[in-house]
């Protein structure tokens, strides 16, 4: 997982914090009728992941799955659905927040 090119967004209660989004360096290939699982890699060290998202090039490609990876709050695991007959293509990325205790 790359930094995407994205400015930290400020956000939560204390001050300092920070979101930082992290995306795959080039789409992911969902084959027609399949789902594809990635676990995206490790927020810096003292973020924490908050959540994943995805960006499908063309319709018919759906969100199957997103949920902390297990053992890890760094971590998250997302899956997508094609449900097309064709291959599509996705972007998958993270979101992590700093400074969390």
């Amino acid at each position: 997982v790359e930094p995407a090119d994205r400015e930290p967004q400020r956000g939560g209660k204390q001050r300092g914090q920070a979101l930082t989004y992290f995306e795959v360096p080039t789409p992911i290939q969902v084959p027609p009728k399949t789902d594809v699982e990635v676990v995206l890699s490790r927020c810096p060290r003292g973020s924490k992941a908050v959540t994943g998202y995805f960006d499908p090039e063309k319709p018919g490609t759906f969100l199957h799955r997103s949920r902390p990876a297990p053992g890890s709050a760094r971590m998250w695991t997302i899956a997508a659905y094609n449900s097309t007959d064709t291959t599509g293509r996705v972007t998958f990325g993270l979101v992590c927040l700093s400074k969390v205790k």
